[in-house]
């Protein structure tokens, strides 16, 4: 009787799973609102993870390396990401990046994502005044303190970032 209904909840689910790939999470709930046992749904979930239909960490791995360059985002909000998939805890701690990793991401995200402000940096002494130049500066600081907050960095790896690049702590 388990078996049949394992069989049929594997059916029900592997049709869906020819789609794409789903996190463990996404595949539980489906089972559970097609009205499955717990028991029922523990057991196509172990059988279709042995057969290879699911892989978290797979999944977990792919959408780490998908957030990073110009999609960087802090290991905090990539963490966040991947729960609200519906990935399993153990994928999620394997694929995430180290801690350490978060400032040279965040780093590397406003060189790229505010190049071109950054080129004229070194024409400010020369073409403005003090004033203006301390101003551009400074709204340059804040644009990259906001986008950097809006991607999940914290505000010490925020500080860090804007004293590697301008050479000071923010105040912002």
């Amino acid at each position: 009787m388990l078996s049949e209904q394992v069989q049929a909840g594997r059916i029900a689910v592997i049709s869906w799973l020819s789609h794409g790939r789903k996190p463990s999470g996404q595949v539980i709930d489906r089972l559970h609102r097609q009205g499955f046992s717990e028991a029922v749904v523990e057991s196509v979930v172990t059988s279709l993870q042995e057969d290879g239909y699911i892989d978290d960490l797979v999944l977990a791995q792919r959408i780490v390396r998908q957030r990073q360059g110009r999609q960087a985002e802090s290991r905090a909000a990539l963490n966040f990401r991947l729960h609200r998939l519906g990935l399993s805890e153990n994928a999620i701690e394997k694929a995430l990046p180290d801690e350490d990793l978060d400032f040279k991401a965040a780093l590397e995200l406003v060189k790229t994502r505010f190049s071109r402000q950054f080129i004229p940096l070194s024409d400010w002494a020369e073409s403005k005044s003090a004033m203006e130049n301390e101003k551009d500066r400074r709204l340059l600081r804040l644009k990259a303190s906001r986008f950097l907050a809006g991607r999940g960095f914290s505000m010490l790896t925020i500080n860090r970032v804007i004293k590697a690049l301008f050479g000071i702590d923010s105040e912002d």
